[in-house]
């Protein structure tokens, strides 16, 4: 992990309309239910660069335990930026009421995350992150009864511990979506998740064009500075045997050459 990095950076890009309601299709299919209604839908504005404050399409269960889809404001409390995310590992203790009657599904195509490196480590680049086979993701999410939300967060996959030490609790498929909605069951392995770089424009919240999340080339001066550093290669018999050699040969000319080495 990344000594000192605990919290994600908030930013997503949320489903469009029509994805949030197939992914909710899909989960009623596992259920054995019809697909649910969305009441709200009129208020949902999907972001390509979205934060907390901003609309994201949700899924969870009615009093009646039916599915619906609800517009859900990312960030739980008053101040979405002090808590728009939640480690899963201790959310059924710090959020009990939320995790016992406020399970969600929030749907996105996927998240940023900002990849610290060049000189010293103080260059950014951001990098979008979705699931490898194109699929919005499913993540499991706390919502309460204001229409706030809150994501889940879980230790990350060894793939992408170089980006961060956390990631969202990405639900791998339906059948595991609606277990957490019914029995908040979370021990599940995330899907594959694929990752890019993408332009530092979304740095700035006001970047809301739909190219956000899309791929771009670094410099190749930089790219060396993005990526996992590769371990030193272990040297082989012969190479430690002429490596030793040389420098035997090194202190026999130094021990002639210098008169303080020579006997009086």
């Amino acid at each position: 992990s990344i000594p000192g990095r605990q919290r994600m950076c908030g930013r997503a890009r949320a489903a469009s309309a029509s994805r949030v309601r197939e992914a909710a299709a899909g989960v009623a299919r596992a259920r054995g239910g019809p697909s649910p209604a969305w009441e709200d839908e009129a208020e949902y504005r999907p972001a390509a660069n979205a934060a907390p404050g901003m609309k994201l399409g949700t899924i969870s269960l009615s009093q009646e335990d039916d599915l619906k889809i609800t517009t859900s404001r990312w960030g739980l409390g008053e101040d979405p930026w002090r808590q728009f995310n939640a480690r899963s590992e201790t959310a059924s203790r710090l959020f009990k009421r939320h995790f016992e009657s406020g399970r969600a599904i929030a749907v996105l195509d996927g998240f940023y995350e900002w990849a610290p490196g060049g000189p010293a480590g103080k260059e950014k680049q951001p990098h979008f992150a979705a699931r490898a086979d194109g699929a919005p993701l499913l993540v499991a999410s706390l919502r309460d009864s204001a229409g706030k939300c809150t994501l889940l967060t879980r230790d990350v996959v060894p793939s992408l511990a170089w980006l961060h030490d956390r990631m969202p609790v990405i639900l791998p498929d339906d059948a595991a979506a609606a277990n957490w909605l019914q029995t908040a069951a979370l021990d599940v392995d995330p899907p594959a998740v694929a990752t890019h770089p993408v332009t530092r424009k979304i740095s700035n919240l006001s970047y809301q064009r739909d190219d956000a999340s899309a791929a771009i080339k670094l410099n190749p001066k930089l790219t060396d500075f993005f990526r996992p550093a590769a371990a030193p290669a272990p040297a082989s018999p012969q190479g430690k045997r002429a490596s030793t050699e040389r420098r035997e040969d090194s202190t026999r000319k130094a021990r002639r050459t210098d008169p303080a080495s020579s006997s009086s």
